[in-house]
């Protein structure tokens, strides 16, 4: 098939998809083409859309997360894997005990910030730095969504 074949298959198969789903299936027909096969994952992994604002709702191993539906990156490997970096996990589940004071350097989206916060409990408390502003937003929403009052999110390169 040519190129121009592909893209007027695809633009064709778009339309019709959009016509029949109505606005939660567009977001899944939209999140499907970005995402390709990890939409096999959603129902797996508890997905919930949120069209309005862009994001997705998924279970990871640190529980709830909120994850950018534009993202290719991390938020991408969550919603496949529902994990990031297992023998990194499991140095930072084996070594920070209750009560300890932390730093994370480069938060991200706070896969690690969720996971650090639990294990050092509210005796304990966690500092996140990361400069990128759409990262904060996310890192703010998923601390928002465990309710965690001991991360200081931090805007900065460090």
């Amino acid at each position: 098939m040519r190129l121009m074949e592909r893209v007027r298959y695809r633009w064709t198969r778009a339309r019709r998809e959009c016509r029949n789903l109505g606005f939660g299936g567009l977001t899944r027909f939209i999140v499907r083409q970005a995402w390709g096969d990890a939409t096999g994952c959603m129902n797996r992994a508890g997905v919930r859309l949120r069209a309005r604002d862009g994001f997705v709702c998924c279970h990871t191993d640190v529980g709830k997360m909120m994850l950018r539906i534009a993202d290719t990156g991390i938020s991408r490997q969550l919603l496949r894997n529902r994990q990031r970096e297992r023998g990194l996990t499991q140095i930072i589940r084996d070594e920070v005990q209750a009560g300890m004071v932390g730093l994370d350097i480069g938060a991200n989206i706070g896969y690690f910030v969720l996971l650090e916060a639990a294990l050092v409990g509210p005796a304990g408390r966690l500092i996140a730095f990361e400069p990128i502003p759409d990262n904060v937003d996310v890192l703010r929403r998923n601390i928002a969504l465990h309710e965690f009052k001991n991360v200081d999110v931090v805007e900065a390169a460090v």
